[in-house]
């Protein structure tokens, strides 16, 4: 019964895990393409 309860607080765990891995992916591939996109406006600026 414990190992049962282990398991599940384990695989609760990873599920977090996961979840917050995937919410920093998507911050940082927000912030990456917000990055890029003010870049290129800018250097589209400077050129002119």
């Amino acid at each position: 019964m414990k190992m049962k309860k282990s398991f599940l607080d384990f695989n609760k765990l990873s599920k977090d895990k996961t979840r917050t891995f995937l919410l920093s992916v998507s911050i940082s591939s927000t912030v990456i393409l917000v990055v890029f996109v003010i870049y290129v406006f800018l250097t589209v600026l400077l050129k002119k």
